[in-house]
């Protein structure tokens, strides 16, 4: 009888137990996941408006807070609403760079449901090269691009500017080159070559934008410098093996030709050298394979049609014209054959680059 007693009040008591179990799992408290369909404005976006979203059909309203908010109400109906906000907002943070968070708040009564968005402030205007620099002496075209997009706002009055710093203007003044009032949207774009400029030159563009009270200015710098040789080629001339051409042509006359000249010289009839004094090879190489210091070597020299007893490790640039153009380089003795010294026969070897001045 204990034992059937027992029995009967473990079983009331799990039923108990299970019974405030099954309760417990069903209390959940609401909530809501809300999103925005705004994360960026730049400093010409003032106001702007954010859309929001809620997951929750129940959702009626939610409060914002954040920066210079506090207790913003949105009404939200199909879980929808939408909110305006304006630079004030944003206090010290509406600049480039920085930006605001805020807080969402939905009461459902016996709970609150907290979400968090962020909005950046960024820049509205760009500068963009097709290359880094530009080459003297190079016809290659590059392209510079400078641009503005807002989100919301138009941009205001656009105006691009452009100054070639020289080694004899040091501290020119911006010239405008263009000048707009566009909405959302502004592009300029300018071809550029670098046989129209000089070593050391700097082109600088820049873009500036105004509305209202705000300004934005973006700038660009587009150094000149000098291209460098390609990667050298070796030849050689002998009684076998001449005449050589720097530029053979199909179907016509080569052209930069030398002919060898027993035991161990090169005449020309229309490449011209200059021997380059034999220093320190390191610095010597480095100087010879910018284009612009070859180019005033062989231009300031004295120069002459024939290599007379050349010597291993001499060097000679040179130059010659093709199509109404120049080609200068330079060639390095890296061999001298003679049968005086047991050789088949007399002749030289050597190595060569060249490049042409545009």
């Amino acid at each position: 009888m204990k034992n059937i007693l027992l029995y009967s009040v473990l079983i009331v008591f799990i039923s108990v137990f299970v019974a405030c179990d099954d309760d417990d799992d069903t209390n959940f408290l609401p909530s809501t996941t809300v999103g925005v369909d705004v994360d960026e404005v730049t400093i010409f976006d003032s106001p702007f408006t954010v859309n929001f979203t809620t997951s929750n059909t129940n959702v009626s309203e939610l409060v914002i807070n954040g920066g210079e908010v506090a207790d913003m109400k949105v009404a939200i109906s199909d879980m929808k609403g939408s909110s305006t906000f304006d630079m004030t907002d944003f206090g010290s943070s509406w600049a480039i760079g920085k930006g605001e968070s805020f807080s969402t708040t939905v009461d459902f009564g016996s709970s609150q449901s907290v979400s968090y968005f962020s909005v950046a402030v960024v820049e509205a205007l760009a500068a963009e090269l097709s290359a880094a620099t530009i080459a003297e002496y190079d016809s290659a075209m590059s392209e510079v691009t400078l641009s503005g997009a807002t989100m919301f706002n138009a941009l205001g009055n656009v105006v691009v500017e452009r100054k070639i710093i020289t080694e004899a203007e040091p501290n020119p003044a911006f010239v405008e080159m263009d000048s707009d009032t566009p909405g959302n949207e502004y592009e300029y774009t300018e071809e550029y070559y670098g046989v129209d400029y000089n070593l050391n030159d700097t082109i600088v563009y820049k873009i500036t934008a105004t509305s209202g009270a705000h300004v934005e200015t973006t700038m660009i710098e587009l150094p000149v410098v000098s291209k460098m040789l390609p990667d050298v080629s070796a030849e050689a001339l002998d009684a076998t093996n001449s005449p050589f051409a720097f530029m053979p042509v199909k179907d016509g006359d080569d052209v930069g030709v030398l002919t060898f000249v027993s035991p161990r010289s090169i005449s020309s009839a229309d490449v011209m050298f200059v021997e380059i004094e034999e220093g320190n090879q390191v610095e010597l190489f480095a100087e010879l394979n910018t284009f612009s210091t070859l180019v005033e070597i062989v231009d300031a020299a004295a120069l002459s049609a024939t290599i007379t007893d050349a010597a291993i490790g001499e060097v000679y640039a040179f130059m010659y014209d093709f199509e109404d153009v120049s080609y200068y380089g330079y060639m390095t003795i890296t061999e001298i054959h003679s049968t005086d010294i047991g050789d088949a026969m007399d002749g030289i070897e050597f190595t060569y680059t060249q490049d042409v001045r545009q």
